[in-house]
């Protein structure tokens, strides 16, 4: 009878094992998933052996490789960390699976379940990663106007730049700055005045270059305050460094046309956003429609001593025993790793090691199969031997 026993325990162990196996290749391709194996111990008191059961499981912790996805909000780490996921009811959950995406809320969640990924601020805090106050840049007002190329020494008809600005509700002014050689004896002197679209006069100054060509200290930064729409504007309008013939420069060339041209440094109508894109430190940035750039909030990991102890939901997710709690902190702290934006972490089965417990486990299990047939005609011998007597 102990024969059947131990049989029935080897067919039973063997199937646990092949159910494990089952699940491991069904994920092969699930992104972030750990390969777990099954452990089996003998049962005994030293003295007499009951067969075996299965000890437990355990999860393998190596990463898997990383795929590119091209997604902007796909992550993997490179590294030990996990990401930080909340449910609605505030308990957490990890994962190394950052397969993201932003709801209808600007809320960085995950894909398959909806949990927020959670961010770390400046203090150490976590925070739910969202995006709504940047997908629009704010207006900003036009504080400076730079001017570049050159004032031909011979021109005589005066010369006009186009000059785009903007007010700090992000309104647009198209205006012109018109340059007039200064009658002699000031001959290194221009006139220079500001007009909007209508050729309303805004303001006036004048500018000086040296005998070097490039402008006087005093006509490098000119500061002047415009009103635009009824409202008043200070606007710097750079003409170059003196001694530095890089900017506005009064020199004689062929003909006598002149070629100033300008740029404003700064100001902008409210921008919508382009695109995004997290570095190596899972610090999001925003691109918007005209090329700036902004910085966000930065992606919180976890560190976990015994990643081993974690244990897997039905979610896909790994929760933590209540005695069993994370380190959390930032990428490229530590061990936390770094993050590679637009990839992904796919699992870590290995379908050859796979296969070949497969084999193990159904020699194993006919082994055990063959054990309980045989015990069993031995008893029924022993039947038939009792019964002919």
């Amino acid at each position: 009878m102990q024969s059947f026993y131990n049989g029935l325990t080897g067919m039973f162990n063997f199937s646990k094992s092949l159910d494990n196996v089952s699940n491991n290749i069904s994920n092969m391709n699930t992104p972030g998933f750990k390969g777990n194996d099954v452990f089996l111990r003998s049962l005994g008191d030293g003295e007499n052996n009951y067969g075996s059961q299965v000890a437990g499981e355990s999860v393998r912790t190596q990463a898997g490789d990383i795929r590119q996805t091209g997604n902007d909000t796909d992550m993997a780490i490179t590294g030990d960390g996990y990401f930080v996921l909340q449910n609605t009811d505030g308990d957490f959950f990890y994962t190394r699976a950052g397969q993201f995406k932003f709801d209808e809320n600007n809320q960085l969640v995950d894909s398959a379940t909806g949990y927020s990924v959670m961010a770390i601020d400046e203090n150490g805090a976590l925070k739910k990663f969202d995006v709504s106050e940047n997908k629009l840049l704010p207006p900003a007002t036009t504080s400076e106007v730079n001017f570049f190329g050159n004032l031909n020494v011979n021109d005589t008809n005066g010369h006009e730049s186009k000059i785009t600005v903007y007010d700090a509700r992000g309104e647009k002014y198209d205006l012109k700055a018109t340059f007039t050689k200064a009658a002699a004896p000031a001959t290194n002197s221009w006139d220079v005045t500001i007009k909007d679209s209508l050729d309303s006069t805004l303001t006036s100054f004048q500018i000086q270059f040296g005998n070097d060509s490039s402008p006087l200290e005093a006509s490098s930064k000119i500061t002047k305050s415009l009103t635009l729409n009824g409202s008043s504007q200070e606007i710097i309008f750079n003409i170059g460094s003196a001694g530095s013939l890089s900017a506005t420069t009064q020199l004689p060339s062929s003909g006598t046309e002149s070629t100033l041209s300008s740029s404003t440094k700064d100001g902008h109508a409210a921008l919508g956003l382009r695109s995004v894109s997290f570095d190596e430190n899972g610090v999001i940035e925003f691109k918007y429609e005209n090329g700036d750039t902004k910085e966000g909030q930065q992606v919180a990991l976890a560190l976990f001593a015994d990643p081993s102890s974690l244990q897997l939901t039905n979610s896909g997710l790994s929760t933590t025993k209540s005695t069993s709690k994370p380190t959390i902190g930032k990428p490229n702290e530590k061990l936390f790793g770094s993050v590679q934006s637009k990839s992904l972490e796919m699992s870590n089965v290995d379908l050859t090691q796979e296969f070949a417990d497969i084999l193990i486990i159904q020699r194993g299990y006919q082994a055990s199969s063959r054990i309980m047939s045989v015990a069993n005609d031995m008893l029924e011998q022993l039947y038939n031997n009792t019964r002919s007597r």
